[in-house]
């Protein structure tokens, strides 16, 4: 069954956002690029933040939105219970089996990975941790296939990983679509959850490169060369 935004849910929405956002989320929502690849670091709300963007665009544009994982049963749960989470918080209530969750002005939400059948499906498409993947070029080209049309959004977050072929996928953006998101960075704008002196207590200097950097293996090495 279809659910129903209306303005004023819009506008919970987006105070809700204001009310929990870091500013660096706060910085993806006001400049919402057509393409955006960004590297992360972990434990930064970017499920979280993308989840409640693309509700609201959802709602606003009536434009589909598909969320693209390595891994089904990981990653795409999480965006999905932020959706319902959003939802329940104003009131609207979602399925346990609403999947895809439809709304009633058209827009679907969908939840794939990269054995998922896509023909057909147009849309906004967020491709979440394709560094991770098996397959990190087949799950990237989905989601920019899916987004292909001018009006749709492209959007990749991932954590890097020693993965070659994710690295070029990354190398091929453009510049001026290619953000970097440290733990040192999200900690300056406001996300104190991560304890950074804690964090470089609990992992070995490589292991703390690799997950709260936002650099890829590859550029370090280059770098050694």
């Amino acid at each position: 069954m279809a659910i129903h935004l209306s303005d004023a849910h819009i506008c919970q929405l987006k105070i809700m956002l204001g009310e929990r956002a870091f500013e660096y989320q706060w910085r993806w929502f006001i400049s919402q690029r057509r393409t955006r690849h960004i590297t992360k670091t972990r434990q930064c709300g970017a499920d979280w933040y993308f989840s409640l963007e693309a509700l609201i665009d959802a709602a606003e544009t009536g434009r589909d939105q598909n969320f693209l994982a390595p891994k089904t049963e990981i990653t795409l749960p999480h965006n999905r219970e932020f959706i319902t989470g959003f939802c329940r918080d104003i009131d609207i209530a979602v399925k346990p089996d609403d999947c895809p969750i439809e709304l009633s002005n058209g827009a679907v939400i969908r939840f794939l990975d990269e054995e998922s059948h896509c023909a057909g499906l147009c849309g906004n498409a967020y491709v979440s941790e394709y560094a991770w993947s098996a397959q990190p070029s087949q799950l990237f080209l989905l989601g920019k296939s899916i987004s292909l049309h001018q009006k749709y959004r492209f959007t990749t977050y991932t954590t890097p990983s020693e993965s070659d072929e994710a690295y070029r996928m990354w190398r091929t953006g453009k510049p001026e679509n290619l953000q970097r998101l440290s733990a040192e960075t999200a900690y300056q704008q406001g996300n104190y959850f991560l304890d950074l002196m804690q964090l470089r207590s609990d992992f070995s200097p490589d292991d703390f490169e690799m997950l709260f950097s936002a650099n890829w293996p590859h550029e370090k090495n280059q770098v050694k060369k």
